[in-house]
């Protein structure tokens, strides 16, 4: 049932949101607190594209935000949006994808090529998969070992909190492209990462 969309203009999708609320942008995510009656975690979580973290890497402050509630505009499964088909201008997902069963991946991205206008964009951004693996092959002690499974695997704490497949830039293109998306551009710097671990931006538009 399509709940969003069809009669609004403009709209950008951030998916899998967590504890980070985009001004300007309808925020998604599998649970949380809605944006209209929670306004002091809403105020907390909020920011924009070029302060997407805002606090530095593993900090005090940056701890803190990641145990604040997810605010969101939309409660939904990310693999089936309950938006009408053509009406989103930009998808964004930031350290999401990798949380996600491979097997829950193509029917997911196959529903994103759907509700995506066409000509729209596809933001991804996630760890390379091939940099966390060399990082465990070069561990040299058990702590830098344990730091280096800890970001392949991620914590694994709740059912949402694990690594369930891993990517490259050029795997994800071998992935979505015969989906209906062209490779449009890279840029590693789109959104500021002041972490220590391996990723990548890569960005990809619907064909028409």
């Amino acid at each position: 049932m399509v709940i969003w969309g069809g009669k609004e203009n403009g709209i950008n999708l951030h998916v899998g949101c967590g504890t980070v609320y985009l001004k300007g942008w309808l925020n998604v995510d599998y649970n949380g607190l809605s944006s209209k009656t929670n306004k002091k975690s809403l105020s907390a979580n909020k920011t924009d594209i070029q302060h997407y973290y805002k606090y530095t890497f593993n900090t005090v402050a940056f701890n803190e935000i990641k145990k604040r509630d997810i605010v969101l505009d939309l409660k939904a499964d990310a693999t089936h949006l309950p938006i009408a088909s053509n009406s989103i201008n930009r998808i964004l997902t930031v350290n999401f994808i990798n949380h996600v069963r491979f097997q829950d991946f193509i029917p997911m991205m196959k529903d994103w090529q759907r509700i995506l206008k066409p000509d729209g964009e596809l933001i991804i951004d996630v760890d390379d998969v091939v940099g966390m693996s060399q990082n465990v092959v070069n561990s040299r002690s058990i702590p830098e070992l344990e730091k280096a499974l800890r970001y392949l695997h991620c914590h694994s704490k709740t059912q949402f909190d694990s690594h369930l497949w891993g990517y490259t830039a050029e795997y994800l293109k071998y992935l979505l492209e015969p989906l209906g998306f062209n490779y449009a551009w890279r840029n590693d710097e789109f959104i500021h990462h002041d972490a220590d671990y391996p990723r990548f931006l890569v960005a990809f538009k619907k064909l028409e």
